[in-house]
């Protein structure tokens, strides 16, 4: 007998107490979207049921759920089949128990799962739970591409797990830019505070750049190098959680108890945020935006947005921080 599984809350970090049923009506949506007897995506696609195996399409309809063990693989161990009248989620017996209980908990579905040494392809085990019927895979780029709308429609569910990750990714390199980001330190270093800063959050690591100095100007895309910080460096993050990722760059200066000038237009600068169309007006939410951040502000349309300046880090001669 398999002892209990902890509660999993990463995809809502301390959003962790939202209403189960607001993850079971927004899981029946999505499963409406995907298989409404009129209207529904493989009622265009003239097939009668649909297989989500790729990880980010199985986080989507289940708000959230991991199904992947290898993070450098598109798929996972787990995958939801959908057709008129069923769902039914086809796995194995060593991640059935994880994915009920902690990716899936509150979610009404059917469990096909088998002996992992004697697993019968997704393939095979849809299309006979199918009986014959037309069945859609998203491993075939087709009907993934044909997902995709679905997935860039967020639903308010989507967009206060989107807040949260995006509100924690740029708290993440706020707080290693001012503990970390200090001459002498290599890209590396700086790089591994802010994995692990993630990691701390529950948040998958998919791009991590870190350029100090020369790099800033001359690598569009610096990948961490042994390279030692000495006046200015570049992060930046792409950071997953419940499938959801926000993407976000800082600049940080660096220099002996003098003024730093921002100037938008400077070779080696980079600014870049999650963005919300707020629907219903023409106003966009940045998603990434962190008050303690310092800000410059551009008004555009008769509208004032606050963009990342330059955080100026204050150091003495010696390259010792400056008390405030």
């Amino acid at each position: 007998m398999q002892p209990p599984s902890p509660p999993y809350h990463a995809p809502f970090n301390d959003l962790a107490g939202s209403d189960v049923h607001e993850r079971q009506a927004d899981f029946v949506l999505k499963v409406e979207q995907v298989y409404e007897p009129k209207r529904g995506l493989l009622v265009k696609l003239n097939a009668d049921a649909g297989v989500l195996s790729l990880a980010h399409n199985f986080a989507w309809i289940t708000g959230g759920g991991r199904n992947h063990i290898f993070q450098a693989t598109e798929g996972g161990e787990g995958s939801i089949y959908i057709d008129a009248t069923r769902v039914v989620l086809i796995t194995n017996n060593i991640e059935g128990h994880r994915l009920q209980l902690q990716e899936l908990s509150g979610l009404d579905l059917e469990v096909f799962e088998e002996p992992w040494h004697m697993c019968q392809s997704v393939q095979a085990v849809a299309t006979s739970i199918a009986n014959g019927s037309s069945v859609q895979f998203d491993t075939d780029g087709s009907f993934d591409n044909a997902l995709a709308p679905l997935r860039q429609a967020l639903t308010p569910l989507d967009i206060r797990r989107f807040r949260q990750l995006s509100h924690d990714c740029s708290s993440i390199l706020s707080h290693v830019s001012r503990t970390h980001v200090r001459p002498g330190l290599s890209e590396w270093a700086i790089g591994a505070a802010i994995s692990q800063a993630c990691v701390a959050r529950g948040i998958d690591v998919v791009v991590l750049l870190v350029a100090a100095d020369d790099r800033v100007d001359a690598i569009r895309h610096p990948l961490p190098t042994t390279n030692v910080l000495r006046h200015k460096a570049m992060l930046v993050l792409c950071g997953r959680r419940g499938g959801l990722i926000a993407s976000l760059t800082r600049m940080d200066g660096i220099a002996p108890n003098k003024a730093f000038a921002w100037n938008p237009s400077i070779a080696g600068t980079k600014s870049e945020d999650t963005v919300l169309l707020v629907e219903g007006d023409s106003r966009i939410e940045v998603l990434t935006a962190d008050g303690d951040w310092p800000q410059v502000r551009h008004t555009m349309g008769g509208i004032t947005y606050s963009r990342p300046d330059v955080l100026d880090i204050q150091v003495d001669a010696a390259g010792n921080p400056l008390p405030k």
